[in-house]
């Protein structure tokens, strides 16, 4: 990836579904990330407008958030075993045939797994480490390729939830 002055470079994604679980060690690793995140934050409202033409106030009554880490790269047993709650077996054979084979399988119960994620990365222009805290997070979709590698690189999209703190998203950069 090309550096810009005020770019993000290639980072990596952690997960956990233990609350402060999502840190920076190998057991939390999930993936690694060549895109910069973004985070889209939209607030319901009503204008008052009293008697005037022009509002002088909003209420802001409801409000939701969402993440898209783009360039995710990881094992595609993992995406639907950490992410989606599917199950993988290492060992098994080919349907209706005796080689050896894994299997990734979405199954009934299979649905997205609430947890805490963090991105973290470098900035290009100074070096310095940085982080965002997703604190209760979900991954609306997978869309694992089935192609010749083991590994997909997809955007994934998360819905930011509040955690029993009351916290979203936190960003952390190293001073």
């Amino acid at each position: 990836m090309p550096a810009t002055p005020y770019g993000i470079e290639q980072g990596i994604l952690y997960f956990s579904t233990v609350t402060a679980g999502a840190t920076p060690a190998a057991g939390n690793q999930l993936a690694d990330v060549r895109g910069e995140p973004t985070v889209n934050i939209t607030h319901a409202s009503a204008l008052w407008r009293g008697q005037d033409r022009f509002p002088k106030n909003a209420v802001l009554h409801t409000a939701d958030a969402r993440a898209t880490i783009p360039g995710v790269t990881f094992d595609h047993s993992m995406a639907l075993t950490k992410l989606m709650n599917g199950t993988n077996t290492a060992a098994t054979t080919l349907h209706g045939g005796t080689a050896a084979a894994r299997e990734s399988k979405v199954v009934l119960n299979t649905k997205p797994l609430l947890g805490e994620y963090l991105w973290h990365g470098k900035m290009t222009s100074t070096g310095s480490t940085v982080q965002l805290l997703f604190h209760n997070a979900f991954i609306t979709g997978v869309s694992p390729t089935l192609g010749a590698t083991d590994f997909n690189t997809f955007d994934i999209d998360l819905t930011l939830l509040a955690d029993g703190n009351g916290d979203v998203f936190s960003v952390f950069e190293a001073v």
